[in-house]
């Protein structure tokens, strides 16, 4: 391999060349010495590095319209910058061109998780299978099986009403694999054009339509190769689309939009879907291959309204996230505004309660949530022992005392849900309470009065 050097002075002006250099640019040694490297080298930034001290290695430099591999370094002596010697590398185009791709690579992933930071400011790490809060049995099972199907590499499709919480899932199953260290990249299928998704998906070539950037674009598939692609609304994505998947989904291949060449990538997919994809199947706007290919470990995550008994602790969790948020101390919820929580359907699911309970806590002043600060269609809701949910704490207080089954049923309830907490933690009362988002001493007294000592 050669390499052409060149040394430039403080203010840029080349001082010394050596022979490859000078063939490089097809020029004698007189025509160079004491010019501007601006002036000879095109695009050259060895006048800068000279300037501000700052080293630049390995970029990729167009010189003529080729790219060459070039590092420029400072000359320091005594604490002062006297200059700066550039290096010229000319390798194989095949090593240039396998360098740029990385290069293009860790530019586009740096901007998308510049993105992704953004979006996460709250979130003080990445959701992992022990941040899902579930005392249902039938939720714990599937949790189970999903943590098992993360240790490999098989496709993973996540079904289940709007709000489940089928994304935290995808998130977790990525943070339980191998390939935790490496990108999860999101592409919602439903929120892209039609007319971009392929682009955004694929990538494409410089001049692969009007408006291309010039040099082209790296698609997500590359940005998420040795990590995780999540295909959200799977469902939604268009047909024209759906035989370019299968084909990267069967052989980790594809072609840019715009280009010839074939690019490999070892990508673990996970994609979501709250729509009835074997229905699609038979109205002829899903493949039916994809969906056998999707298919491999279904995951079906239940509505909240099949695990009421998980109310309770989402309720302590959303409290805690908002506390924290707010800067606020609400830490109960009132009987009333349980009971209509209970018998309430949830067509949002888990998004719902959060964003109910988020509600709550602006209308309060006090350290906990009563009915009057429950939105009007969950004040207005009878529980199935009968009563109104009233607007007034009095009112609540007076219900538990008039109805004594309501307070039998409650109480049953709370009994339910700790002897739950309790089987879920192997009996570990600290991580019971946390589980369940209260104290250690309120689990105590309430372990106590239950007699589940």
């Amino acid at each position: 391999m050669k390499i052409a050097l060149v040394v430039v002075n403080e203010d840029g002006l080349i001082v010394l060349v050596n022979r490859v250099f000078l063939d490089f640019i097809r020029l004698k040694e007189e025509a160079v010495i004491s010019q501007p490297i601006i002036d000879i080298l095109e695009n050259s930034r060895l006048h800068i590095v000279a300037r501000t001290g700052i080293p630049e290695l390995n970029d990729i430099q167009f010189v003529g319209g080729k790219p060459y591999v070039v590092s420029n370094m400072p000359i320091v002596r005594e604490g002062h910058i006297i200059g700066a010697v550039g290096k010229i590398s000319f390798r194989r185009v095949e090593e240039l061109r396998d360098l740029a791709q990385k290069l293009e690579t860790m530019d586009s992933r740096l901007t998308h998780f510049q993105e992704e930071l953004k979006k996460a400011r709250f979130r003080e790490r990445p959701f992992r299978f022990e941040d899902i809060i579930t005392i249902n049995q039938a939720m714990q099972d599937i949790i189970q099986e999903a943590m098992q199907a993360a240790q490999g590499l098989s496709t993973v499709l996540i079904s289940g009403e709007s709000g489940v919480g089928k994304e935290l899932v995808a998130q977790a199953i990525h943070q339980a694999s191998p390939r935790s260290d490496a990108p999860f990249v999101k592409v919602n299928c439903a929120a892209i054009p039609e007319n971009l998704l392929e682009s955004e998906f694929f990538g494409y070539e410089q001049g692969a339509f009007t408006g291309a950037q010039p040099g082209g674009k790296q698609g997500l598939l590359d940005l998420a190769n040795e990590g995780t692609l999540f295909l959200d609304e799977i469902g939604d994505m268009p047909l024209s689309l759906q035989g370019k998947l299968l084909r990267v989904l069967q052989d980790q291949t594809f072609e840019r939009v715009g280009g010839t060449e074939t690019i490999r990538v070892d990508i673990r997919f996970v994609a979501v879907t709250n729509k009835n994809l074997e229905q699609k199947v038979r109205e002829g706007t899903f493949r039916q291959d994809l969906y056998f290919r999707l298919n491999v470990i279904p995951v079906h995550l239940p509505p909240l309204r099949e695990r009421l008994e998980d109310i309770l602790p989402l309720v302590h969790a959303f409290l805690r996230k908002y506390n924290a948020i707010f800067g606020m101390q609400v830490s109960d919820i009132a009987p009333g505004a349980l009971a209509a929580f209970r018998s309430y359907t949830w067509p949002g699911n888990v998004r719902e309660l959060e964003n109910v309970v988020e509600r709550a806590m602006n209308f309060t002043n006090e350290n906990i949530i009563k009915v009057e600060h429950l939105p009007p269609h969950l004040r207005s809701i009878r529980s199935d022992q009968g009563f109104q949910a009233n607007r007034k704490e009095t009112e609540d207080k007076d219900v538990e005392h008039t109805v004594p089954a309501y307070r039998w049923k409650r109480d049953e309830l709370e009994r339910e849900t700790i002897l739950k907490a309790l089987h879920h933690t192997g009996g570990n009362k600290s991580e019971a309470a946390r589980y369940l988002g209260i104290s250690r001493s309120w689990l105590h007294e309430k372990i106590k009065r239950f007699g589940l000592q």
